[in-house]
């Protein structure tokens, strides 16, 4: 019953992404693939069940058809990055760089993670934010447009 909600949730929160980020994949229309970011602290177990959570609503959407959009069909894709920093619990930098590389190097159209207010609160007060940000946890005042 538990795992059953958690996916309820996930999809929920993938369609939620999607509504958000269709200007911008529409900008990209040459790509078939609707590249999704996953950002959690991969080295603790909240991080590999976000991890494992997301890769399980993504199975189940491509598994059911995928998304269509006028007469093209898309895949989305996960890509996974960590938060996690040398002691292996979320690290502000840690997820700073890797939101980088999600955004800059791979290109994703919207990223799912967070999980803990140091890390949100860096991405809030430092405006690192430019695409359609879904944070799982955090309790640092939400205030940019994009989250």
């Amino acid at each position: 019953m538990k795992k059953n909600n958690i996916l309820i949730m996930i999809l929920v929160i993938l369609g939620t992404i999607f509504i958000q980020s269709t200007n911008f994949i529409a900008s990209k229309t040459q790509q078939d693939d609707i590249l999704i970011g996953i950002l959690a602290p991969m080295a603790i177990t909240q991080g590999i069940d976000e991890a494992h959570a997301a890769e399980l609503a993504v199975q189940e959407i491509n598994d059911a058809g995928r998304f269509k959009i006028g007469t093209k069909t898309y895949t989305f894709t996960l890509i996974k990055e960590t938060t996690s920093g040398t002691t292996g619990f979320p690290d502000a930098t840690t997820a700073a760089i890797s939101y980088n590389k999600l955004a800059y190097e791979d290109g994703v159209v919207a990223v799912i993670g967070g999980f803990r207010t140091e890390v949100m609160q860096t991405f809030q007060l430092g405006g690192h934010l430019d695409r359609p940000f879904l944070s799982i946890g955090t309790t640092f005042p939400l205030i940019s447009p994009y989250l």
